[in-house]
């Protein structure tokens, strides 16, 4: 009797291939250049950050009240959930607050109180505040609802490295309709 062998290896690396070119397509969609392109060993992509650009600047910086307030809205939702103490003892949370940045150089600071949190990022090129959310924290995971200065929103899930130094996942977006792998890195 043959044994029947499962393609379950092969598919995740056509869907490694598939979201990444994805990544790839989107990114120069929107005007982005490709600097350097790396094969299947060390499969990468490393685009050309263009210098902002006055219209661009405007538009985010005609959000940043709005994000602001929106922030200062959710850092009162987190307090409040925070207010009531826990039935019983719980195992300690894992500590999110801080600086975090990701491969395109985008810096997200996480402000944690108990098990909710807000988060903002911030545009590397602009140093304007470009999306806002908030979540909650799961054991070693967090999850929450983002809202972007473009309009977009989603939600994202990532959890934490064992060495507490990365957050790995994905990040939704419900206007597009697109789910990517995201990756940030704990600043130190």
């Amino acid at each position: 009797m043959a044994e029947k062998r499962g393609g379950g290896g092969k598919s995740i690396i056509w869907m490694a291939l598939i979201v990444f070119v994805g990544l790839v397509a989107y990114v120069l969609g929107g005007g982005g250049q490709i600097v350097k392109l790396s094969g299947p060993g060390g499969l990468g992509v490393e685009f050309l950050r263009q210098p902002p650009d006055e219209q661009s600047r405007k538009a985010l910086e005609s959000q940043q009240k709005k994000l602001q307030d929106e922030l200062e809205v959710l850092k009162k939702q987190v307090k409040a959930s925070q207010d009531a103490p826990p039935p019983g003892p719980k195992p300690p949370t894992p500590t999110f607050s801080g600086r975090w940045t990701d491969q395109m150089g985008f810096v997200y600071t996480i402000s944690q109180a108990g098990n909710g949190f807000t988060i903002t990022q911030i545009n590397p090129l602009y140093g304007l505040m470009t999306m806002v959310g908030e979540g909650i924290v799961h054991d070693n995971q967090l999850q929450f609802g983002w809202r972007a200065a473009d309009g977009s929103l989603g939600e994202a899930y990532l959890a934490l490295s064992p060495d507490g130094l990365g957050l790995s996942g994905t990040v939704s977006n419900a206007m597009t309709g697109m789910t990517v792998p995201a990756m940030l890195y704990r600043q130190q």
